[in-house]
C-alpha cells in the first residue's frame, strides 16, 4: 500500500496523499433487522416455540410477552 501511495505521489506531483478506508453501510442488514423488529408477534411465537414451556399455554405466554414488550416501550 505504501508503494502505491509513493508511486501516486510521484506521478501526481503532490506533496502529501492520504488514503482512507471508506465506511460501508450495509443497508440490507439494517433493513433486515428492522423488518424483524417490526414482527413482534412472530418473534414472541418463535421464542415460545423454542423455550421449555413445560405444558404452559402458548397463547397466554405470547400475551404476557406482548404486554411486557409494550410496558417497556412506555
Amino acid at each position: 500500500l505504501s508503494d502505491v501511495r509513493l508511486k501516486l505521489m510521484e506521478e501526481s506531483k503532490v506533496s502529501t496523499l492520504e488514503i482512507k478506508q471508506s465506511q460501508r453501510k450495509d443497508e440490507h442488514v439494517i433493513k433486515d433487522a428492522k423488518a424483524i423488529l417490526y414482527k413482534e408477534e412472530e418473534m414472541l411465537e418463535k421464542y415460545v416455540d423454542q423455550a421449555n414451556t413445560e405444558g404452559l399455554d402458548k397463547d397466554v405466554l405470547i400475551k404476557i410477552g406482548s404486554e411486557i414488550c409494550h410496558k417497556e416501550e412506555n
